[in-house]
């Protein structure tokens, strides 16, 4: 029985796979934490005040901050859903989103206005940080994609979907326990 099971498993996992073929089957969310300290209010704050994102960075077809930020969406479970690029630096809850990341970028730099964009190659690379009004990120993830999607191609905002998702999740699971969301459970 455990080996049909196994067996069956496997030619599950192996169909599953030819169905994910395209562009978006060599996208990746990698590296994401997110840290005991974060609320989802953050980003309700966030999205409420505008939704303003750091956009540092370019696609390879040399897209600006407007152009990228007007291509991508908060997951659905925020209101409103929209973000814009940033004019000027952020002091509340913000997100920033640093595009072919120079050497030495990390979230914390990022979320300190002292990180470094670049033009995107062959493969678009973007790290994200969602930060506190603190200044420190509360959520941080590395989106990579073969292919180097652009912001007019039709599903690019579908494509970084997951990433958004990684960088604005609707609980913490720090704090997820038998009274639901926010509560310690024991």
């Amino acid at each position: 029985m455990k080996r049909f099971v196994g067996v069956f498993a496997a030619g599950a996992l192996l169909a599953a796979s030819a169905c994910t073929t395209g562009p978006a089957s060599a996208d990746l969310v990698i590296q994401d934490y997110i840290d005991p300290n974060y609320q989802p209010e953050y980003v309700s704050v966030f999205a409420g005040a505008g939704g303003e994102a750091a956009i540092l960075g370019a696609t390879r077809d040399g897209a600006g901050p407007e152009e990228i930020a007007s291509a991508i969406r908060l997951p659905a479970y925020f209101n409103p859903r929209t973000i814009r690029a940033a004019t000027t630096a952020r002091t509340g809850p913000h997100l920033v989103l640093v595009i072919a990341p120079q050497s030495g970028t990390t979230p914390r730099k990022a979320c300190s206005g002292e990180a470094r964009g670049g033009v995107a190659g062959s493969e678009l690379r973007i790290l994200g940080a969602f930060c506190s009004s603190a200044g420190r990120p509360v959520t941080e993830a590395v989106f990579v994609a073969a292919g180097s999607p652009v912001p007019s191609d039709p599903d690019f905002g579908r494509r970084l979907a997951s990433f958004m998702a990684k960088l604005t999740p609707p609980t913490n699971p720090d704090f997820q326990g038998p009274g639901g969301p926010f509560r310690r459970g024991g």
